[in-house]
């Protein structure tokens, strides 16, 4: 079971000479009734070492084991399993509500466990619903938290934004002060558009998975973005290029979504390469002629393939 990488008794396993971290070796020492200095002892025998900068406790606690799980339910994965990873700020935050401690507090145990805050993160010195609220993907005050190795996406800002009833520029700064970063050349809008949260939304429902930082729009989620929130397209694909996502060059937004057989978001074709006959069929579907298609997609900045005569 030691060996397991995540104490289940079954593979993945742990690399030979891997260094396990606080939590594989506190969780250990739960199941088996043991104590932590006998796990790593064991662990030392079978040609693995704690991670540097951990100090481990004598005596395992249920306080230990919150520090380093989070949430213990089927709906949440273990917080902190690797070694040396980031902690995230809601992280600190839940478990200083959980604990009924500062998060200054929170921060130091879990530094003595080999995990520290980002760098340049600063602490609060209570817990406010709002800045749960905020760091929470969901926006349920708890676990899945902000990624610290992401970009936090313009869309979550905005979402929070709207939320709260704040600026855009107020939340993002706060979030940077907790100790994420902002996608790189991101401009905020002074207010939230009624819109803004579907076209930005991969499934526009106004929810996450939010569109990647700093990529292009797809020409197919811009009509589709459109004829969600019933306005032309092109006003769909410019309001997308002031939030940083542009449509990819060559590409216009030249015709609405119902012009297309367009069963599903993002279905439609890639503009990386020629059209074919069959490409033009299925878009057509049994609506349009191929080639009042054919015309629509160059239109859109689609070349074709071949030698095909659409009439």
């Amino acid at each position: 079971m030691l060996l397991s990488r995540y104490l289940d008794s079954e593979g993945p396993w742990l690399e030979a000479g891997e260094a396990v971290s606080a939590w594989h070796v506190l969780t250990a020492a739960n199941q088996l009734r043991e104590r932590p200095g006998d796990i790593v002892a064991r662990l030392e025998q079978l040609g693995h070492s704690l991670a540097d900068d951990v100090r481990l406790p004598e005596f395992v606690s249920s306080r230990d084991l919150l520090l380093l799980r989070g949430p213990n339910d089927d709906d949440h994965e273990p917080e902190l399993t690797v070694v040396g990873e980031t902690v995230p700020m809601g992280h600190v935050l839940w478990c200083a509500t959980e604990l009924e401690c500062p998060p200054a507090v929170v921060r130091e145990m879990l530094a003595l466990l080999g995990h520290l805050l980002p760098s340049g993160a600063s602490v609060p010195e209570r817990v406010l619903s709002d800045d749960l609220l905020m760091l929470s993907a969901e926006l349920d005050w708890r676990a899945p938290w902000l990624p610290v190795d992401e970009p936090v996406p313009l869309g979550h800002i905005l979402r929070v934004a709207a939320r709260l009833g704040r600026p855009p520029v107020e939340v993002a700064a706060q979030l940077v002060g907790f100790g994420h970063r902002l996608p790189e050349g991101v401009v905020l809008p002074a207010e939230v558009h009624p819109d803004d949260l579907w076209v930005l939304s991969k499934r526009l429902d106004g929810q996450p998975p939010w569109l990647e930082p700093g990529r292009p729009a797809g020409i197919w989620h811009v009509l589709a973005a459109a004829q969600e929130v019933g306005e032309p397209p092109e006003e769909t694909a410019e309001r997308l290029a002031e939030l940083g996502h542009p449509l990819p060059p060559g590409m216009v937004a030249a015709h609405g979504a119902e012009y297309f057989d367009l069963v599903e978001i993002d279905t439609g074709p890639s503009p990386d390469r020629p059209l074919t006959l069959a490409d033009v069929l299925r878009m057509a579907g049994s609506r349009h002629s191929p080639a009042d298609t054919a015309r629509r997609l160059q239109d859109l900045g689609f070349t074709l393939a071949g030698d095909v005569v659409y009439e």
